[in-house]
């Protein structure tokens, strides 16, 4: 019989080697799963950005088209309201809480000389952060309040718009002068208004208009609006404004939309912070500064997006 002799390279694997592969596996097998870690982080970092830049634009587009269409509206036109006065009869407690009469229509306030908007400003606790959001109201006319071929009367306390489709007056029947009054009834007209928040204490806030108030969408923490007007008269927008600013010989000519959007989920994987820059003054503005810059730490992805409309009719407030 034939004895075969195993050749120097013929030998088993020896344990060096054998301590190198599997070394050599451990650190594929890291690199995959550290690969795969990576992938889901990416895709989970993706999955939010478009979340947030679907929320932030759904948003914007929608508060876009409200003012545009109530900056151009043909006839609702209003005059300017400071501080208008409803002596309501006592409401009945909400959770256990006193009694409350509203005493007066805040919503219009600040409306625009001229125009059928008014723009609020509250505080809202972001992130153990207090920041300055808007409430805006859009305000107009529904159906006719009389049927031109009879009579009717107004009740005290109604809130309702005198029209002639060039200027608008709002005036409720809280005094004897103005139920006295004699209108032609084509131009009466029930006043109705829609209240847009991201305040949740705000949409619940006693009004003449609690039952027209939404909260503009979910995620959406805060929201910003200022005009640009014109102050000179060359139809270029000077600066700025908050609506409570803007004068009656001003010209609208833009606005500037900001939203602070945030993500469903926070982001584990991110160690640092999230910093945006938003406008959190309660006046005019002149462009980004530092005080805007705000910094939140609980890892939840935030970002501001902004939208800047412009007015084809440049609106003349009257």
């Amino acid at each position: 019989m034939r004895n075969f002799k195993q050749g120097k390279f013929q030998q088993g694997v020896t344990l060096i080697e054998l301590m190198i592969a599997l070394a050599l596996g451990v650190i594929v097998l890291l690199g995959v799963v550290s690969g795969m870690s990576a992938l889901t982080s990416s895709n989970r970092t993706q999955i939010n950005n478009n979340n947030l830049l679907e929320t932030g634009n759904t948003a914007l587009s929608y508060v876009a088209f409200q003012l545009r269409g109530a900056l151009a509206s043909p006839c609702d036109r209003f005059t300017e309201i400071e501080n208008l006065q409803v002596n309501l009869p006592t409401l009945p407690a909400v959770s256990g809480g006193a009694d409350t009469a509203i005493e007066t229509a805040d919503e219009l306030g600040n409306l625009i000389q001229g125009l059928g908007i008014s723009v609020n400003t509250t505080t809202v606790t972001v992130n153990g952060q207090n920041l300055n959001t808007d409430n805006i109201t859009f305000f107009g006319t529904d159906n006719r309040l009389f049927d031109p071929s009879g009579a009717g009367s107004l009740q005290a306390n109604e809130v309702y718009a005198i029209t002639d489709c060039k200027r608008m007056d709002i005036d409720t029947g809280t005094s004897i002068e103005a139920l006295r009054a004699t209108y032609t009834p084509q131009i009466i007209a029930p006043l109705v208004a829609s209240v847009i928040s991201v305040d949740d204490n705000r949409l619940f806030v006693r009004s003449l208009f609690a039952g027209n108030r939404s909260r503009l969408m979910e995620n959406v923490e805060l929201m910003r609006v200022f005009f640009g007007v014109d102050t000179s008269g060359d139809g270029v927008v000077d600066t700025f404004k908050t609506a409570s600013e803007v004068k009656s010989s001003e010209r609208i000519i833009s606005a500037e939309i900001y939203v602070l959007v945030r993500a469903e989920q926070s982001d584990f994987p991110s160690v640092g912070d999230y910093t945006v820059f938003l406008p959190n003054t309660s006046g005019s503005i002149n462009g980004i500064n530092d005080d805007s810059q705000v910094t939140f730490t609980d890892r939840i992805p935030r970002k501001v997006f902004t939208r800047s409309i412009n007015f084809r009719n440049n609106t003349k407030v009257f």
